[in-house]
């Protein structure tokens, strides 16, 4: 805008000045229309992009539910209709039911016994083709469900095909510390709690990376798959860990396990 003009200034004069005004209002309409369109654009974008995870989320949803049922197990074992019903029984037996609270790990499984799936006193999945040679170096294999074995036989899971290999060529031992839903911070973790305990492997191997996208997308960023109903008070770690202390006696000392009247669990210094 230019400066107003004197009272009494010539027609001509005051035609030029509304005509050099009028390219400078054209000019601001045009940059809020190009604002405009480029919030819109945005906005469209972000949106799509919010569209296309939902679908992904529930694809992946989808797919796990579908794969977690009899007829999944039937599809991805043809003609070994025995073998997938035993191994869905033995999935849903240790890979859905009781777990067992274990400190900075947060939970390993429950002993089990079946054809297919066999769980130790020490929570650890069986693994097959293991050398009982004393020499035989010692490979430790952690990570997330894919290195446990979920949907696989106990000689058909990932460490059981790599001890096969690695006994064509010497004695070998190959350890599954492979749990349902941990992530890498869980693997390192038991990782380190072995070495602390004074054991060494002649190996580490570390698979995983999924569990870590998912709990950050679908949990909490940093958090582990069980986080939420351990929040809660709910499940089976944080349910396990509770029971045990209930059933500890009052120990000696500055504090003090003690029962509230709800029957709670308290610790009083």
């Amino acid at each position: 805008m230019t400066d107003a003009l004197p009272p009494g200034a010539p027609e001509s004069v005051v035609a030029a000045d509304e005509a050099r005004e009028v390219p400078a209002v054209t000019a601001n309409l045009g940059r809020m229309v190009l604002a405009l369109l480029l919030f819109v654009s945005l906005m469209v974008i972000v949106e799509a992009g919010l569209q296309a995870q939902r679908y992904v989320r529930d694809r992946i949803k989808g797919d796990r539910a579908a794969a977690e049922t009899p007829a999944g197990y039937r599809a991805a074992y043809p003609g070994r209709e025995t073998d997938a019903v035993d191994l869905y029984r033995g999935e849903a037996a240790v890979g859905w039911g009781p777990t067992r609270y274990v400190p900075f790990i947060e939970w390993t499984r429950a002993p089990y016994s079946s054809r297919l799936v066999n769980i130790g006193p020490d929570g650890l999945r069986r693994t097959c083709f293991n050398s009982d040679d004393a020499r035989a170096k010692r490979v430790w294999v952690f990570g997330g469900s894919t290195v446990w074995g979920s949907g696989a036989p106990d000689c058909e899971t990932i460490p059981s095909q790599l001890s096969e290999l690695l006994n064509k060529s010497g004695p070998h031992v190959v350890t599954n510390y492979g749990e349902g839903g941990f992530v890498s911070t869980q693997a390192l973790i038991r990782f380190l709690t072995l070495v602390r305990n004074g054991e060494r492997p002649h190996a580490a191997v570390f698979y995983g990376g999924f569990n870590d996208v998912w709990t950050a997308v679908y949990v909490q960023p940093g958090g582990h798959e069980d986080e939420p109903r351990m929040r809660r008070g709910e499940g089976t770690s944080i349910d396990e860990a509770l029971q045990g202390l209930k059933s500890l006696p009052a120990t000696e000392g500055n504090a003090e396990t003690v029962k509230d009247e709800q029957g709670e669990v308290r610790v009083e210094e």
